[in-house]
């Protein structure tokens, strides 16, 4: 069996050699052979130099480079990894090591038990902020609790599928792809591997509280329409109470007993303008969707490769 590597990276000289020997010793423990897709969204810090001397050393790496930094989201490499893998399985890695590859055997054999899909689920977090460890809890509860798929709590891309899922999951031409949720979304038979989330050795994390948060937004939008209809009730709710308000004052007013209170009134339409606001929010995030679908804009654009067949 041949196994595909997919690794993400961007501006991570001083482990990527580390990480690309640490996943071939992995890999030579088991029985398979591999080819590893390093995939660089245009590192500015000598990390493409780097992986093209180490492509040169060695013809089972090749490297993908996109023509620009296609943004703080990994999407767009793990994308470009797939769509040039070849291997009968293909397991995504991040390049800063805190997956460690050596569970990828673990990951491999149960692929060879017949699962499609081996899911790498963190036991704990030490390399993550305790704000960053409670936000991703309360992110994969509400993902759970309002997604049209099944999830996953508490894994990432750290992710090993056989060929026809991956066959599957890039038929999928969407543009805002959410790879951890689109992969149980696809189905078939999966399998869980439990694992210690280490902490970087070098450098700092590229994820930022927006790029966070952005993704936490399209991992909703993109599998629930449950806002939207939350906001429905809610409406109805308040126009509701409203309807009951507006009779009641009408009542007092007629019995002579109107209730003064400006200051209540100034109240009531602050909070109905931030839930009006609030709502449109939510209305455009999905609008912002659409939009971005409609257009089909590629996900990314590759400059260069090597040690691709000609």
């Amino acid at each position: 069996m041949l196994i595909s590597v997919v690794v993400p990276f961007y501006n991570e000289a001083d482990i990527l050699e580390e990480a690309v020997s640490r996943i071939r010793s992995a890999i030579s423990s088991t029985d398979a052979d591999f080819e590893l897709l390093l995939v660089d969204n245009r590192s500015d810090d000598g990390s493409f130099e780097l992986a093209k001397q180490m492509c040169q050393r060695d013809s089972r790496l090749t490297l993908i480079r996109l023509s620009r930094n296609f943004g703080p989201m990994t999407e767009p490499s793990i994308l470009a990894g797939l769509q040039n893998s070849v291997g009968d399985a293909v397991v995504i890695v991040y390049s800063d090591m805190q997956d460690p590859p050596e569970y990828i055997p673990e990951m491999y054999s149960k692929i060879c038990e017949g699962f499609d899909v081996a899911y790498g689920v963190r036991k704990s977090r030490s390399g993550d902020t305790l704000v960053f460890r409670l936000f991703s809890a309360l992110f994969y509860k509400v993902l759970a609790r309002l997604s049209d798929s099944p999830t996953h709590g508490n894994s990432g891309d750290f992710i090993m599928m056989s060929r026809r899922v991956v066959d599957h999951l890039l038929s999928l031409d969407e543009v805002g792809r959410f790879t951890r949720a689109l992969v149980p979304w696809i189905g078939f038979e999966s399998a869980v591997v439990m694992y210690d989330r280490a902490a970087r050795k070098t450098g700092k994390s590229k994820t930022r509280p927006l790029s966070a948060l952005s993704t936490a937004l399209l991992g909703i939008t993109s599998f629930s329409q449950a806002p939207l209809r939350i906001l429905l009730l809610f409406g109805f709710v308040t126009a509701a109470l409203s309807v009951g308000a507006l009779a009641l004052q009408f009542f007092l007013w007629a019995t002579g007993s109107p209730v003064p209170g400006l200051t209540t009134l100034i109240a009531l339409a602050l909070l109905n303008l931030g839930v009006v606001t609030f709502a449109i929010s939510v209305v455009g995030e999905y609008v912002g969707r659409v939009m971005t679908e409609v257009k089909r804009r590629p996900l990314f654009i590759i400059d260069s490769k090597i040690n691709f067949p000609a």
